[in-house]
């Protein structure tokens, strides 16, 4: 009777979170019940949403942010004119 209950347990239990089902729950759980959580996630979205909506509608802006990136992360470094030429 024992080994019935346990698998029964093992079978209801949750899955790891790094499976779909068990990320997938956790998400929903979260949801559920911290009021904290949707306001986080909304804010995330509408600020992603605005990020993306900038640079679509003004022109050029994608040339410039992707070249910033490409500075922070260090792949390019930035080219300084002066009287003799650049460095």
């Amino acid at each position: 009777m024992l080994a019935s209950i346990l698998t029964n347990i093992h079978q209801q239990a949750i899955r790891p979170w790094w499976q779909p089902a068990g990320l997938w729950f956790r998400m929903r759980m979260l949801w559920r019940r911290h009021w904290l959580w949707k306001l986080a996630t909304l804010l995330t979205l509408l600020s992603t949403a605005f990020m993306l909506t900038w640079l679509m509608l003004t022109p050029g802006k994608w040339k410039d942010t992707l070249r910033y990136l490409r500075f922070v992360i260090s792949i390019e470094q930035p080219v300084v004119f002066s009287e003799r030429g650049f460095n």
